[in-house]
């Protein structure tokens, strides 16, 4: 992936002000970058079903702030934390996760999957611009 110029296209928004974007065709593929409302963000995943992938199995923001640096061990262990934190106060977030997944045609990824999915997504956006 390159940045290419090329404008984004909104394509969701979130509760803090927050935007998801669709990036320029790169590769058959429309990469996803979300920007919050105070400057952050990055590539979140190559297409748009893979980032709803990542949404729908994981606390990714959370565990992203609780990453160690981008370390993928730390991330690990936040997510695993975090889920179990989500569990107790949603017990049906994971048929309900399933249901969201099945109405999309998505599939549900395992949580330590998604989390190299996550940290993966910036090296190879550093990777192909420098």
């Amino acid at each position: 992936m390159r940045l290419s110029g090329a404008p984004l296209e909104v394509i969701a928004g979130e509760f803090a002000g927050g935007a998801y974007f669709l990036c320029a065709e790169e590769n058959g593929r429309r990469p996803v970058v979300f920007a919050s409302s105070e400057g952050e963000g990055g590539l979140l995943a190559d297409d748009l079903a893979d980032a709803l992938e990542i949404m729908i199995g994981l606390e990714w923001r959370d565990c992203l702030s609780f990453s160690g640096g981008g370390d993928v061990e730390v991330m690990q262990v936040s997510a695993r934390h975090l889920e179990r934190s989500r569990d107790k106060y949603n017990p049906d977030i994971d048929d309900e996760a399933a249901q969201v997944a099945a109405a999309l045609s998505l599939r549900i990824v395992p949580v330590a999957d998604l989390v190299v999915r996550l940290q993966a997504a910036p090296r190879r956006l550093n990777r192909t611009t420098s």
